[in-house]
């Protein structure tokens, strides 16, 4: 399950410039709200790349990055408030309750035509 989720946002985050698609100028084409786990994504404090910005500057996409420090806290909000994210990545056993409360949307393969392009073990949980 942990490999399929992986996998899954994997596929969002490499393939969301092919769905909302970009062109280089001073405003942002698109934006992108994004709910993770604290310093999942490298922020370049500490000499490496800033993943966030390098995105925004080669797709010209605003990424609006959200931490949570636990899956309760990331539940909460999303049952309790009026926020909105586009990705969210929680760990496995959150990942099936808010499946089975219907609070996931499904993913549209036809938005992903790189998918064609993976492994087909890794498409399926082991």
């Amino acid at each position: 399950m942990k490999k399929k989720i992986c996998v899954i946002l994997c596929l969002l985050i490499v393939t969301l410039p092919l769905v909302i698609t970009g062109c280089s100028g001073s405003t942002y084409e698109g934006e992108i709200n994004v709910y993770n786990w604290g310093e999942y994504i490298s922020n370049g404090d500490d000499g490496t790349l800033d993943v966030i910005e390098e995105f925004e500057k080669r797709y010209n996409i605003k990424v609006n990055y959200t931490n949570f420090e636990t899956n309760e806290e990331l539940y909460n909000i999303l049952t309790n408030s009026n926020s909105s994210y586009d990705i969210i990545i929680p760990s496995d056993y959150m990942v099936s309750k808010l499946r089975e409360e219907g609070l996931l949307e499904k993913i549209d393969y036809n938005n992903i035509p790189n998918y064609k392009y993976i492994m087909d073990r890794y498409k399926t949980s082991s």
